[in-house]
């Protein structure tokens, strides 16, 4: 029986896929959620304890830790992990929050031109937002008569929680804890006892939620996505398995306090299975041509314009229209921004070690912190 270690290399297996699957039903969710202001109107919302969004959102945590833990694993250094994890998400969230707040925003806003430029939100939003201190923040004006008023892009709150995850690996890493199989398991286990009843706890909508569930829930799928990895020789990909979990998650979970962490393990186990699905060309095209965070991070605030500029359009026309724009805006984030910054990671990472050399020459390797 094939194993995920059988699929790790990105030629023979599909996560850029499910990737761009998830950021697709993000779009999708939220806009049924902004065309009425209803949250329940969410896809899945009342059948699950989770509405699609949020399903989609597992599954981006439960990758991303599965993958960024390789990342960590290839890095020569600390050093080289952060700043690979630094490039794959400042520059492209730097443009779309400046063009949000430079271009879309005074073309929306109920202010006039002069008073939007005057309005101390309007700088103060930026830089909330790229520093990731407050993701919340509103601009003047801004989307002030849609049913779901004044947020500007609500999605954007799950990367402070993503660079959370990210300084837990490294610190995993720098302590020596990721290399220890007996370390790695106490963290793993007092995850699970403290943070698994927190996941219990019902709350409002997720962007109501609070912070200390917001980090159990997303540090559990990032953790599974490190076991996953932890393990991968010994994880099998069987369709036979995944319909075991899929039936306990249904039959034990859905409804009972249990629901969270089996969800988590669906979300993780399905991903894999699915990941190795023969899919032909667009395994390739979308492994490296990855329009999933572009998606992701537009796809709010097309689908607030789109809202804006026609009111009362139906749901389903805004999921359609508003996940095409997101792709075309995910393209050219992807071809303009986000691949050359992930192309100069070699060049600044050859300038690091550079200066490492020098630093070697003149103190000596002794002297260096390890």
């Amino acid at each position: 029986m094939a194993t995920l270690d059988s699929i790790m290399d990105p030629e023979r297996n599909n996560f850029g896929l499910l990737r761009l699957s998830a950021a697709a039903s993000v779009v999708i969710s939220h806009a049924f959620y902004l065309a009425t202001g209803d949250d329940l109107a969410q896809p899945l919302s009342g059948l699950t304890r989770y509405n699609l969004g949020q399903h989609a959102v597992h599954l981006f945590f439960v990758i991303s830790g599965l993958t960024v833990a390789g990342s960590l694993d290839r890095a020569s250094s600390l050093r080289s992990f952060a700043l690979a994890r630094v490039l794959r998400i400042v520059p492209g969230l730097a443009v779309c929050v400046l063009l949000t707040t430079f271009a879309l925003g005074p073309w929306v806003s109920t202010y006039p031109l002069k008073a939007y430029f005057e309005n101390p939100l309007t700088y103060l939003y930026p830089a909330q937002t790229l520093t990731l201190a407050k993701i919340s923040g509103l601009l003047p004006g801004v989307f002030d008569s849609n049913p779901h008023a004044g947020v500007v892009n609500e999605p954007l709150w799950t990367l402070k929680y993503e660079v959370l995850c990210y300084a837990a690996l490294a610190l995993l890493g720098a302590t020596g804890v990721w290399r220890s199989s007996r370390a790695f398991l106490v963290v793993v286990g007092l995850s699970l006892v403290i943070l698994g009843p927190i996941t219990m706890v019902k709350t409002a909508p997720i962007d109501g939620a609070t912070v200390l569930v917001s980090i159990a829930r997303l540090w559990l799928c990032f953790l599974f996505g490190l076991i996953l990895y932890r393990y991968r020789a010994k994880v099998p990909l069987s369709w036979l398995v995944l319909t075991l979990v899929a039936g306990t998650w249904w039959g034990f979970g859905v409804g009972t306090r249990l629901e969270p962490i089996l969800t988590f393990v669906l979300a993780g186990y399905g991903a894999v299975t699915l990941a190795a699905c023969p899919v032909g060309p667009l395994r390739q095209w979308t492994n490296r041509t990855d329009l999933s965070y572009g998606v992701y991070i537009y796809g709010w605030p097309i689908s607030q314009t789109l809202v804006w500029a026609v009111p009362g359009i139906g749901s389903g026309r805004l999921a359609i229209v508003s996940l095409l724009l997101a792709a075309f805006c995910g393209w050219l984030s992807w071809l303009f921004v986000e691949r050359p910054s992930l192309r100069a990671r070699t060049t600044l990472s050859s300038w690091f070690r550079g200066r490492q050399t020098d630093a070697l020459g003149k103190v000596g390797h002794g002297n260096l912190m390890p």
